[in-house]
């Protein structure tokens, strides 16, 4: 398990390196820098005791001459400003380092979003993808702003180790003895703590999904009374959270408490042999100020590798997290067969989709779709008409069957419940593109929008707030039907699009769509007898099947349940039959 782990980290590091070598590389030798200036920093100030402060202090040797003073004092400042230097250097690029993988992550992840299809996105859940995208990389790169420390250290761990046994084998041998003693404490460690960290990144995803939906919600939860309930949910995410965190929290305080004791018992070590050595006469106290500097200094990179141990299992979890997503397969686009007849737009045969639940959406549908035309799909709720929009729209691919799609086709789907973003009327209509004021004008026109939003204080500029919240249901349809409208699409799919329109609105709406100018061909789903009306031809759905297509008038004198919801929507909006 511990391998695996250390396996995982040296593939983390070596593929952040790879990506972005130059502030790798950097940080890198500042910490090499780094580490040899302070070996050679110890090993002045230990020249500086000797020479100066040493003779100062005994009446038989006489003050050192003034030259000696200075260049002692001159030797030490000096290489303590490069140990600076390249701390800076080493800081500065391991920071930038860090940033550029994070940012590397984030980039992969949100690409891997937007590639896979819709039914993919929707299988995996918000608080995952949201946890995937924000927290997971964070927790992936924890170990990379310590790492080049870390290598400064072994680079330092075993420089002086070397000098330490060429100043003195005992003194070297005792100092030796604490690097065993801490990379054993690490290794336990990183074992202990490697499954308390994949807990904290599931339970993060768990708790943000949770919050996601509550806040998303927030006016059902509200109106439904239901705050309590919503609380106890967040609550028990929470506890799972602090559970896990206090779990590895255990393990870090064990290892941070042998960082700090034994590095401390080790000083007094070193002094007490030390001070037995220059009653020898083995050594002189310069040497021994050296070492134990030196020794002093070494703990404090040995902590900063340690704190890279700590880091490792949370990382190499957020990177396993990350590379699950993005190492799952895109499925193949739908083919779009040049041998489409050129007077259609859609040809569907035996299309069927099964959701990853077992349930069947679309069963066997073979339905053609020519260009040009307005097609009306109609259906009880659950029958599948939204799920066949998806269909032809690419966001769903189908399980079975072959769907062909004319390879000019360009279609754009409105939802029933449209998606405004935060910002304004004009940036929503905008989305993803530029278009002329001109183009912005009449799309707004043919979605009956241009006169609600000129009795806005601020007409297109308007701010709709998080998801068009400021806006009414109908006034949201329009705004997105101008979206739509506006990219000229070829094929223009509409779920249902005009329900939360009045009648007056609805036929401006429909009077718009039956020109060929907003969308060659257009197919939607409907129920009102006013939007049957528009269609030339009339697709009905029962259990994800088309059970029957023709003209209104064929379909409502022989298929029963065609005629019974016709009949019942014309009765509830006080319309007459369509015949």
């Amino acid at each position: 398990m511990a391998g695996s782990i250390y396996r995982d980290g040296v593939r983390l590091v070596t593929q952040g390196a790879r990506r972005y070598p130059r502030p790798f590389l950097v940080a890198m030798f500042g910490a090499a820098g780094f580490a040899l200036f302070t070996i050679a920093s110890s090993w002045s100030l230990g020249r500086l005791v000797d020479r100066v402060v040493v003779p100062t202090f005994d009446p038989a040797r006489g003050r050192p001459p003034w030259q000696s003073v200075a260049g002692a004092v001159a030797t030490y400042l000096g290489l303590s400003i490069g140990r600076s230097a390249f701390t800076v250097l080493r800081r500065g690029f391991a920071a930038v380092f860090e940033h550029s993988v994070s940012a590397g992550h984030r980039s992969d992840v949100t690409d891997r979003l937007l590639r896979q299809p819709y039914s993919w996105v929707r299988r995996r859940g918000a608080g995952d993808l949201l946890a995937a995208a924000d927290n997971d990389p964070e927790a992936a790169v924890g170990m990379l702003p310590p790492l080049p420390f870390s290598f400064g250290s072994i680079v330092l761990i075993f420089s002086s180790v070397f000098y330490l046994f060429a100043i003195d084998v005992v003194l070297g041998a005792t100092a030796l003895v604490v690097v065993p003693l801490l990379a054993a404490s690490n290794i336990m460690f990183v074992r202990k703590a490697e499954e308390p960290a994949e807990r904290i990144q599931a339970a993060v995803a768990d708790l943000t999904g949770v919050i996601h939906e509550t806040v998303d919600g927030i006016a059902v939860v509200k109106v439904l009374g239901a705050g309590p309930a919503r609380r106890k949910a967040v609550d028990v995410k929470i506890m799972a959270l602090r559970q896990a965190k206090v779990a590895a929290l255990r393990y870090q305080t064990g290892l941070d408490l042998v960082l700090e004791v034994v590095p401390a018992l080790m000083i007094v070590v070193l002094l007490l042999v030390g001070s037995y050595r220059v009653r020898d006469g083995v050594l002189t106290v310069g040497q021994v100020v050296t070492v134990v500097q030196l020794f002093e200094r070494l703990m404090w990179p040995l902590r900063m590798l340690a704190y890279t141990m700590e880091a490792l299992p949370r990382s190499v979890a957020g990177k396993q997290r990350i590379d699950s997503l993005i190492n799952e397969p895109v499925p193949l686009a739908l083919v779009f067969l040049p041998v489409l007849a050129a007077s259609n737009v859609f040809e569907l045969t035996n299309v069927g989709l099964v959701y990853d639940d077992g349930r069947v959406a679309l069963d066997s549908v073979n339905l053609v779709i020519a260009r040009g035309s307005r097609v009306a799909v109609v259906g009880s709720t659950g029958s599948g008409k939204s799920t066949l929009l998806h269909v032809l729209a690419g966001l769903d691919a189908p399980s079975s069957g072959l769907l062909r799609r004319s390879v000019d086709a360009a279609p754009i789907l409105v939802f029933q419940e449209p998606l405004l973003f935060t910002g304004t009327i004009e940036e929503n209509i905008q989305f993803g593109t530029k278009m002329s004021t001109t183009q912005q004008s009449l799309a707004l026109d043919r979605s009956s929008a241009t006169e609600f939003v000129s009795t806005l204080a601020s007409g297109v500029k308007t701010l709709v707030g998080e998801r068009g919240v400021t806006l009414s249901g109908g006034q949201r349809q329009r705004i997105a039907l101008a979206r739509a409208i506006a990219r000229q699409p070829n094929v223009l799919l509409l779920d249902d699009t005009t329900s939360s329109l009045d009648p007056a609105t609805e036929a401006e709406v429909l009077e718009a769509l039956r020109e060929r100018t907003v969308a060659e061909t257009v197919v939607l789903v409907a129920a009102r007898p006013s939007s049957i009306a528009l269609a030339d031809l009339v697709v009905f759905m029962e259990d994800g099947r088309v059970v029957a297509s023709g003209s209104h008038d064929e379909l409502f004198d022989t298929v029963d349940g065609y005629r019974a919801i016709v009949s019942a929507y014309s009765v509830a909006s006080d319309h007459g039959p369509l015949r």
